[in-house]
């Protein structure tokens, strides 16, 4: 016969005795009972409950505290501290213990089941050991426990979970200033390993793009961008300054260049949420803005197909001087074949008759021009081509011509002026007429330049998170604060966490709103 079985056939002859009034030999064979019955067994804690009633009984009030305290440990073990019948022994131990003039054991008891949790059943197992051994007054053998942990024979997860544990009994052991103490010590450590960062900051980028070079007119200066209209020009004169003239207009600004090197996450986090910043991505053309105004490198090829462009301009305006019309075909104002720098051949510029149907006026055919469309019958775009529409239209009064130009980049691209739109040129009755051209504002507010210079395959994705740099890291505090008052369920770490993670998300928005907005 097994233990369990003799268990419970004592537990049934109790229950007998029992009801034939014998409680004496019931409380012997309830003893035996427990003797052989593992602690968390229905039976055992059946029988812990009758050995409390016969105490009491009998007016034993110490002997039925001393049984009531094993009772709170089995249950404990068996269906965990949240459970109605271990609140209800708590409250029974209580009130025996205060009756009885022993407040300090009613005060633990009741501290132990109300700070206890699910985590910590086998640390609040040996403390009900410890009280109903202070409550009983008599040195006894220390029992072993199931819960006893062999860190050596343990496997690496079971080591990680009995370390989670004990950190969370640690925490919730702690009041809310402490936490308070804890969080701020966590964000001071992130701000801190970013000013290290940002210590080890070098300038290398900056010095990269402020290093004096040789210009296509002989002399040694600035690396220098400039827009194919010719309106907006850069000049990194510096490592930490960079002169833009726009319309004639100078103006100098800081600029910081950024690329794969850590170092700089430093150097982007501790900048202000407040500043304005101009972006430009670096490519194998030169740069280009948010907006797609490209500034050109004035040694690449796209400076030179530009050269091509305004001289093929100059010889058809000369050629509609002498002949009061405009060329149908490139031979009638010479030889203006060119090596083409994309294609490495010989090209020429091609030139195409459009008329405009009826009395219309060409300025809807050239409003779809600026908006990037194509002519009727234009010939297929290619890197470096240029492309030449002559444009009649017939009025009542006479059959005025249109002269458009334009040309691709090494991306079959047309070239962008410091508006955004695309460029080309336009000529009117021998005329160069001007398009309407705002005035370009975008630089009157912005406090710093920032060139970003990646691959174009990542740059507007690296450029998306970088502008987002603020919300992400306040996002990301946000989500660990709330994430820590759910995986610690005490009411001081609660609120200290959800106070932490409401202000993370205030600021997370407000940067936002500032990074789109502002």
């Amino acid at each position: 016969m097994s233990n369990e079985e003799r268990g419970s056939q004592l537990f049934s002859e109790a229950i007998r005795s029992l009801e034939d009034g014998d409680n004496a030999r019931a409380e012997q064979l309830l003893i035996g009972a427990l003797n052989n019955l593992d602690k968390k067994h229905h039976l055992a804690i059946l029988s812990l409950k009758s050995l409390v009633t016969i105490s009491s009984n009998k007016s034993d009030f110490d002997a039925a505290i001393d049984w009531s305290l094993k009772l709170l440990e089995s249950q404990t073990g068996a269906l965990g501290h949240t459970h109605a019948d271990v609140s209800r022994t708590v409250m029974n131990i209580a009130t025996m213990c205060e009756t009885l003039g022993k407040p300090e054991i009613a005060n633990q008891v009741k501290e132990l089941h109300q700070y206890a949790s699910a985590a910590e059943r086998a640390q609040k197992a040996r403390q009900v050991k410890n009280i109903r051994t202070t409550a009983k007054s008599a040195q006894t053998e220390e029992e072993p426990t199931e819960d006893q942990f062999d860190e050596k024979a343990a496997t690496l997860p079971e080591y990680l979970a009995r370390q989670s544990q004990n950190w969370r009994g640690s925490l919730t052991q702690m009041n809310g200033l402490t936490v308070s103490i804890i969080f701020l010590v966590a964000l001071g450590l992130v701000c801190g390993s970013l000013v290290a960062l940002k210590f080890c900051y070098s300038d290398e980028h900056n010095r990269n793009f402020s290093q004096p070079r040789p210009r296509m007119d002989g002399t040694t200066g600035p690396l220098r961008y400039t827009s194919a209209d010719n309106r907006v020009e850069a000049q990194f004169v510096l490592p930490t300054k960079v002169e833009i003239d726009i319309d004639t207009k100078k103006r100098t600004f800081p600029y910081n260049c950024y690329g794969y090197d850590i170092t700089e996450i430093g150097d982007l986090m501790i900048r202000s949420p407040l500043e304005k910043e101009y972006w430009l991505m670096r490519n194998p053309d030169g740069l280009v803005d948010e907006a797609g105004r490209a500034y050109l490198h004035e040694r690449l090829a796209d400076r030179q197909l530009l050269s091509h462009i305004l001289n093929v301009a100059d010889m058809a305006e000369r050629f509609y001087k002498k002949n009061k019309r405009y060329p149908d075909n490139v031979r009638e104002i010479g030889d203006f074949s060119y090596d083409n720098p994309y294609t490495l051949r010989r090209d020429n510029p091609l030139i195409q008759i459009v008329t405009v149907p009826g009395h219309r006026s060409p300025q809807a055919f050239l409003t779809g021009l600026s908006k990037g469309e194509l002519w009727p019958g234009e010939a297929t775009l290619y890197p470096g081509c240029i492309n030449i529409a002559h444009v009649s239209h017939r009025t009542n009064m006479s059959v005025p011509e249109t002269l458009v130009i334009h040309g691709c980049n090494g991306w079959s691209r047309f070239f962008t002026q410091s508006t955004g739109q695309p460029y080309y040129l336009v000529f009117e009755r021998g005329a160069r007429i001007e398009p309407h051209s705002p005035k370009l504002t975008f630089l009157n507010d912005i406090s710093r330049v920032c060139v970003l210079d990646i691959s174009p395959a990542f740059a507007n994705l690296a450029l998306l998170l970088i502008k987002a740099r603020f919300v992400l890291l306040f996002g990301l505090l946000f989500i660990a604060s709330y994430a820590v008052a759910g995986l610690f369920s005490t009411d001081a770490t609660k609120k200290v966490a959800f106070w932490f993670g409401t202000v993370y998300l205030v600021i997370a928005l407000a940067c936002a709103y500032l990074a789109w907005f502002y």
